[in-house]
């Protein structure tokens, strides 16, 4: 998530943040939970405007670091819910042992669940080619690999499968599905893309 200008998980947090915000102005339980290797930190469901700020400050503080099983993390979450209610997931989703039992965990327990997809602009579009030294951000492996017109192509084909799979997924489970990418504006995100699925 620490990718892209401004970065997937700055992003995503400022959005955390601003559903926040409308959840206590709701009168709304609201909780925080941020996936690592295990849900390793969160705020438990509360409810008052006054606690916003106090949210708020939890989420500046947040530091994109590690492995995220993204699975186990929401299986654990599901689990110590104790009053099922809406959940949104925020994620980019690329997790390696992918995000099926996760979200299925949380349908599980009748969780009213929405999904927030993150994406950068520059994966969409990347914006670079040539011979190039790739480093993972979680697992910190690295590979060289040299980026031309084909090899584009070949990218873009997997990440439409991949994009494709996880909508594919929600649609079919009827989750709702948002994909967002981070050069929207989060007013323009709020306001418009996200008012009529996720604010209801």
């Amino acid at each position: 998530m620490d990718f892209g200008r401004p970065t997937k998980f700055r992003h995503g947090v400022r959005l955390a943040a601003a559903l926040a915000f409308i959840g206590f102005v709701n009168l709304e339980r609201v909780g925080v939970a941020v996936f690592r290797d295990r849900v390793s930190e969160g705020w438990l469901p509360t409810r008052g405007r006054n606690q916003f700020l106090q949210v708020e400050e939890f989420l500046a503080g947040l530091v994109p670091a590690g492995p995220t099983r993204f699975n186990d993390a929401l299986r654990q979450y599901a689990l110590r819910a104790r009053d099922p209610g809406v959940a949104i997931v925020i994620s980019d989703f690329l997790d390696p042992e992918g995000y099926d039992s996760g979200l299925r965990a949380l349908m599980e327990r009748r969780f009213d669940t929405h999904v927030v997809h993150m994406l950068s602009r520059d994966e969409l579009h990347p914006p670079f080619g040539g011979d190039l030294e790739l480093v993972d951000a979680e697992s910190g492996e690295v590979r060289e690999v040299s980026v031309d017109a084909e090899t584009l192509r070949a990218y873009e084909r997997q990440l439409q499968t991949f994009l494709s799979r996880v909508e594919g997924f929600c649609r079919s489970n009827e989750l709702n599905y948002v994909r967002v990418t981070t050069d929207v504006a989060l007013e323009d995100l709020v306001l418009r893309r996200l008012k009529g699925s996720l604010l209801q």
